[in-house]
């Protein structure tokens, strides 16, 4: 088991993956690394929607191998760098789900544990054309300065917000919490990101 080899020796620690690097068609390769809330180790969280219960991808540790559903791997797949490796905590990997006592423990330390994090990632799922499309648009309007914006304009800009906000990820209760904690929360669509400031500010 992986996690009998990353024991939580005490109520602060937290298991955090360190996401081996790789190319896209390479299989996912990861550890498990225990740290102690408020070390010096920097790492990223997800805020993310779980999705079918079906875990039906591999993740790869030296020896073990964890199933991991579609949604998540679509993450860790478009995270992982080409040589480096990225260090992140997400809950469905970081907790052990079939221990129920480590589960609350470890539900206790959320807010730390997104409060801590050098940057919240808010999973928006697998890029599609409109997805990319719509932060694209409004990543362009944070950027400039706007005086007068027309009627057509607006309405273009209305069918952006609300193709992101039909997102499912906005739909979980978990997120205001998340992001409120979180220092610098930015979305990920695929590779594209978009700061939380600048969302705000073009919605």
């Amino acid at each position: 088991m992986a996690y009998a080899e990353a024991v939580l020796p005490n109520k602060r620690s937290v298991r955090l993956l360190q996401l081996l690097s790789g190319c896209d068609q390479a299989p996912l390769e990861a550890r498990l690394e225990v740290h102690t809330l408020g070390d010096s180790c920097s790492y990223a969280a997800l805020s993310y929607v779980w999705g079918t219960p079906d875990q039906s991808k591999a993740l790869h540790t030296a020896t073990n191998q964890l199933k991991i559903s579609e949604n998540l791997y679509s993450f860790l797949t478009h995270l992982r760098q080409p040589d480096t490796t990225r260090t992140i905590w997400v809950d469905a990997i970081c907790i052990n789900q079939e221990d129920d006592g480590e589960k609350s423990s470890q539900v206790a330390l959320m807010g730390s544990i997104y409060r801590e994090a050098e940057t919240v990632f808010c999973w928006l799922g697998h890029p599609t054309s409109e997805r990319l499309l719509a932060l694209k648009h409004l990543q362009r309007l944070a950027n400039e300065s706007t005086t007068y914006i027309g009627p057509d304009s607006v309405e273009n800009i209305e069918a952006h917000v609300d193709c992101i906000y039909s997102n499912p990820w906005f739909t979980r209760l978990w997120v205001v919490q998340e992001v409120s904690l979180a220092r610098r929360p930015k979305f990920l669509c695929g590779r594209h990101e978009m700061s939380w400031n600048d969302f705000e500010r073009a919605a």
